[in-house]
C-alpha cells in the first residue's frame, strides 16, 4: 500500500520462549533436589544450593554481593521486590560459600553477571542436570515453592515464612501454598478428623507385629 520500500520486506527473528520452561509450575521434593544437585558443581550448584535454602528469587540470588553476606552468623541479605531482608543459611551453605569466597564487598557471590547466572540456570545448567539426574524437569521458582511449602509443614508460621520469602501473608499462602494429596492427608491426621473418643486406641489389623 506504499507504506514500505519497494521489495523485500526484511526478515524478523522472534525469540520463542521454551513452553516446557515457561508452562512449568512444578515443585520438586527434597528428594529430587538433591539428586539434581549431585549433578552440579561451579557457580551452578551454588546458586541451586541457595535457592534451595533461602527461598528467595532467582534474581536476588544472581545479584547477590559478598558485602551482604555474613559467614559468621550465617546470614545473607537479598534485595527484592519489596526491599532488602536478611535471610539465615544453614551451615553447609556457609560452608560452601566459603570454599567461593569472601570476596570483596561488592563481587558477586557467585562471579557471574546477574543475567548470565538467570538464564543460564533457567535454560541450561538446572534443565541438563534435571535430565542426567532422571528427574522431572523444574524451574528455579520451584526451589521457592518448595521452601515455601516446607517451611509451612515444619510448623513455621504465615508471617514468619513470608518475611522470609518476602512477601505479604496472603500472597505467600495464596501463591506458594499447594496443597497435595499427602499435606491433605497429613493434615486430617494431625487434626483427628473423625475421633471422637477421648482416650485414643491402638487397633491391630491381622499380620500386623506387636511392639516390642
Amino acid at each position: 500500500r506504499g507504506h514500505t520500500p519497494a521489495g523485500r520486506l526484511p526478515s524478523v527473528r522472534v525469540r520463542v520462549d521454551d513452553a516446557t520452561f515457561v508452562n512449568n509450575h512444578r515443585t520438586p521434593t527434597r528428594d529430587e533436589v538433591a539428586a539434581v544437585l549431585e549433578q552440579m558443581d561451579g557457580w551452578p550448584k551454588l546458586a541451586t544450593l541457595l535457592l534451595a535454602a533461602t527461598g528467595a528469587r532467582v534474581g536476588e540470588i544472581a545479584s547477590l554481593r559478598w558485602g551482604a553476606v555474613d559467614l559468621a552468623e550465617g546470614w545473607i541479605r537479598v534485595v527484592g521486590k519489596t526491599g532488602p531482608r536478611d535471610i539465615p543459611v544453614p551451615r553447609g551453605v556457609v560452608d560452601e560459600l566459603r570454599r567461593v569466597g569472601p570476596g570483596p564487598g561488592d563481587a558477586p557471590v557467585l562471579g557471574k553477571a546477574e543475567s548470565t547466572v538467570i538464564v543460564g540456570l533457567q535454560h541450561r545448567f538446572l534443565p541438563r542436570a534435571c535430565e542426567a539426574a532422571g528427574v522431572a524437569r523444574f524451574t528455579p521458582h520451584g526451589l521457592r515453592r518448595l521452601a515455601s511449602m516446607t517451611l509451612a509443614d515444619a510448623g513455621v508460621d504465615v508471617a514468619t515464612y513470608a518475611a522470609l520469602l518476602g512477601h505479604s501473608p496472603a500472597v505467600a499462602i495464596r501463591r506458594y501454598q499447594e496443597v497435595t494429596p499427602e499435606r491433605r492427608r497429613k493434615a486430617a491426621a494431625a487434626a483427628l478428623l473423625g475421633v471422637f473418643s477421648e482416650e485414643p486406641k491402638v487397633v491391630e489389623f491381622p499380620g500386623q507385629r506387636k511392639p516390642r
